[in-house]
């Protein structure tokens, strides 16, 4: 069991300890839109969403690994909001407060790819996601939306427009999601995915 945590604790003192050793690393900070996708964007099925297009922001951090060139470890959070079709409600009786917010905190790994005169770049990321649904009510009662939290992971690529500016895509599977309300503690599962589309500026 020693040499079990030996190891692991050398595993991540190399993962860390690379970045820092380079003694640079970047920030950066980026905004766009988030398009929903799949059941979480329908409107005509029980596993429907309805939700609509957002919007998206967030930092990112950028830690250069020397093992490899144009390899970074990169750390994002973002906030992700999405609102919901009124649409599909309408005539129901039942109102609808909010939409979808999502906070993403994800770590992974970057690689630049040089490529003429613009750099390209694919990134593969993990990490946690925060999740809280609309709120309803209606004559017979009402939910109201908690927070709760799902792993998920996504995967992007874009171009390095300039040696500041950057813009992608970055797209979120994250399957089944359990949305909290306080009427229904076990929560309501909803398939949740998304592709941001974005621009960025950073200083690495």
């Amino acid at each position: 069991m020693r040499r079990l945590t030996t190891a692991i604790l050398g595993v991540a003192f190399l993962v860390f300890a690379a970045p820092a050793a380079a003694q640079t690393f970047g920030f950066g900070v980026h905004a766009g839109v988030s398009l929903p996708m799949g059941d979480y964007a329908d409107t005509d099925t029980q596993e429907s969403g309805a939700a609509e297009l957002g919007f998206m922001g967030g930092v990112d951090l950028f830690f250069p690994l020397g093992m490899a060139p144009g390899l970074s470890w990169l750390t994002s959070v973002s906030a992700v909001a999405h609102s919901v079709d009124g649409d599909v409600f309408a005539g129901t009786g039942i109102d609808v407060t909010g939409g979808y917010l999502l906070f993403p905190v994800m770590t992974g790994l970057r690689f630049d790819i040089p490529a003429g005169p613009l750099g390209l770049f694919v990134q593969g990321q993990a990490g946690i996601v925060l999740a809280k649904g609309p709120s309803f009510s209606s004559s017979l009662g009402s939910a109201n939306s908690e927070w709760g939290s799902k792993f998920g992971f996504n995967i992007g690529a874009g171009a390095q427009v300039s040696q500041n500016i950057y813009a992608g895509l970055r797209y979120f599977p994250l399957g089944d999601t359990k949305l909290k309300y306080e009427e229904a503690p076990d929560g309501v599962d909803q398939n949740i995915s998304f592709l941001d589309i974005f621009v960025g500026f950073a200083v690495r």
